[in-house]
């Protein structure tokens, strides 16, 4: 199941996000630090470590944000939400092609998001693309999403 949740956090919580995580103090470090061996070849970005002041500041506004939402709440039933990651990537940057591993550290994973914090226009390149493996099913039987 995909579904797409359109404005979780409030335009002026988001300003205020962007200028903390774009701040020069920001202790961005190589995304390959968290990920698997597949998903280090080809992740080339950055990211919060989990102990940095600032991503210990931002994950309870995720977390109250994700759990007080009604669709995420009756789509998914989530009996925890763990492993956040605050991500960035630059010019040349992006996570390639990979796949999203179903346990981690913390637990499994059955769900995977992102959440963008600058609209879509502010992008100059790069996308997010969801591979979904093709069904063989009759026309008209597809789910719907």
């Amino acid at each position: 199941m995909r579904f797409q949740i359109d404005s979780l956090l409030p335009a002026d919580q988001l300003a205020g996000w962007c200028r903390r995580l774009l701040a020069p103090e920001a202790d961005w470090r190589p995304g390959q630090d968290s990920a698997g061996w597949h998903a280090r070849t080809v992740k080339h970005n950055r990211q919060l470590p989990r102990g940095s002041a600032l991503h210990q500041s931002l994950l309870p506004l995720v977390h109250q944000a994700l759990q007080g939402h009604p669709l995420l709440a009756s789509a998914a039933l989530p009996a925890r939400i763990h492993s956040l990651r605050f991500c960035r990537s630059g010019p040349g940057e992006g996570y390639g092609r990979h796949v999203d591993n179903a346990y981690m550290a913390e637990g499994r994973s059955d769900l995977s998001f992102t959440l963008f914090l600058s609209e879509p226009d502010a992008y100059s390149d790069g996308e997010l693309v969801l591979e979904f493996p093709m069904v063989r099913r009759p026309f008209g039987s597809l789910p719907a999403i």
